[in-house]
């Protein structure tokens, strides 16, 4: 297969990703033009809110699987585990020294000249594309092997996942929280 063939089916199998965060995007966009918000909470904190939860219910709805009708095998499973969790890993292990290093920025004058808006941006793009390698994973591996693989409440999870990382760094960079 030809990159330019691979590159446009795995656009293809990314599409809920894509709708997923465009809804989160538009949400948040909508509700901080909107200016309606409930006590205690921004109109952007609602519109990602918003976002948080509509991007992964309508997501999965819209991936179309091949259906393979032969049962997992217990190697399949765990190679399927084993890459998944390895991949969940580093996410969460970038996002948390991502952590890190905004609360070293929390000071008056930031080192090297890094501000907290440039590291959330940073955050939110390697967000994105970790949570879109993870559902290109999962697809191939649910293609290849077998439809008990990446379940719709799996995709639920990794959509809302990358979507909750996603809206807090925007919060923390754009929003001054």
């Amino acid at each position: 297969m030809t990159s330019w063939k691979q590159t446009q089916e795995d656009l293809s199998t990314l599409a809920p990703v894509g709708v997923s965060f465009a809804l989160l995007l538009l949400c948040g966009l909508a509700m901080s033009r909107l200016c309606w918000n409930p006590p205690g909470a921004s109109s952007t904190e609602t519109g990602l809110l918003l976002g948080l939860i509509l991007g992964p219910v309508i997501g999965p709805m819209l991936a179309r699987w091949k259906k393979p009708e032969e049962p997992v095998q217990p190697q399949e499973q765990s190679l399927y585990l084993e890459g998944k969790m390895k991949r969940y890993s580093l996410l969460f292990q970038v996002n948390g020294g991502a952590f890190a290093i905004a609360k070293l920025l929390d000071g008056p004058k930031p080192p090297g000249g890094l501000g907290i808006a440039a590291l959330s941006l940073g955050a939110v793009v390697f967000s994105v594309v970790m949570t879109a390698d993870i559902w290109l994973w999962g697809a191939s591996m649910r293609n290849t092997h077998g439809a008990k693989l990446f379940r719709p409440v799996g995709q639920a999870i990794l959509l809302m996942i990358g979507a909750l990382l996603c809206s807090a760094w925007v919060l923390v960079g754009w929003s001054g929280g």
